[in-house]
């Protein structure tokens, strides 16, 4: 697991990750939410966030010191919340089941992902200028 020094870019999007989840993590994922989860999963550090949300990607741009694991569990938090939200009958996902659906950057790389993502070179459509 990679622990940040500076910048982590966490991307929920069409490449990766099914639009149902997607759509759950947009409905929920309101700053506040995020800062309650943020403050519940790493209570004695200072993380700031940026949430990027269009119709094809739920991202988390974080700053400060988080691990792979924390960002993790914030999305599964995220996502369970959503159900409860619901009154939906099913069963909490652990967050390890997220994995395979997020795109987890840190540091350059992750500096190299949010450029290409506000110039829209991983964007569904190419010249996209949506997030920017």
């Amino acid at each position: 697991m990679k622990q940040s020094q500076f910048f982590a870019y966490t991307g929920a999007h069409f490449k990766t990750c099914p639009v149902e989840m997607r759509e759950a993590w947009a409905a929920i994922g309101s700053h506040k939410n995020v800062k309650q989860v943020l403050q519940k999963i790493t209570p004695l550090q200072t993380i700031e966030f940026v949430i990027i949300s269009t119709c094809n990607r739920f991202d988390i741009c974080f700053f400060g010191m988080i691990s792979q694991q924390q960002i993790l569990n914030i999305f599964s938090e995220l996502y369970n919340i959503y159900f409860k939200y619901l009154n939906a009958k099913c069963k909490l996902l652990p967050s390890e089941y997220f994995e395979r659906f997020l795109h987890i950057d840190f540091d350059a790389d992750a500096l190299k992902t949010l450029y290409k993502v506000t110039t829209s070179l991983d964007s569904l459509v190419l010249g996209e200028s949506q997030i920017l």
